[in-house]
This record gives C-alpha cells, structure tokens and sequence, in this order.
C-alpha cells in the first residue's frame, strides 16, 4: 500500500508538470500561458509570482496526498513514531 501512495505523489507531480506544458503550448488562458508571456515581455516580477502560485498549488496537492497516506497508513510505524513521512 505505501507503494501506491508513492505513485499517487508521482503522478502528482507528472500531472502539474502536463497542465502547466499544456497550456504553454495550446491555451489562451490559465497560469502556464500567463507565465510564457511574462518571460516573453521580460516581467520577471510577474513571472516569479506566477512561479510561486504553482509551487504552492504544488505543495498543497502534495500535503493532501500526505494527509490522505497518514490516514490510509495508521499501521505503518517507523522510528518517529508512526508518522509517515513527507515533505
């Protein structure tokens, strides 16, 4: 089972990377075109920020998926106590 949690937060990852790629390439809308002409026009300002937005986004698919796994894995023990751990 913690194999599968694994794969959950790779494909996680895989997924935001697709999404932002995505709309680099086909998309009028969203964060991953907003990011391209930022870079385009030279805001870099605008372009950290933007950065910054989706690593958060990040961070916050990957602590739902943490949540989800400490709660699915009450049996797993390890040295800290029971806590699986993550980032």
């Amino acid at each position: 089972m913690p194999a599968v949690f694994g794969a959950l937060r790779l494909a996680a990852i895989y997924s935001m990377l697709s999404v932002v790629f995505g709309e680099f390439i086909a998309s009028k809308r969203g964060l991953g075109q907003k990011l391209l002409v930022s870079t385009n026009m030279f805001n870099m300002a605008s372009a950290f920020a933007l950065m910054l937005v989706l690593a958060i986004v990040a961070l916050a698919l990957n602590g739902v998926i943490g949540l989800a796994e400490r709660r699915v894995l009450k049996w797993q023990t390890t040295r800290r106590g029971g806590q699986v751990i993550s980032l």
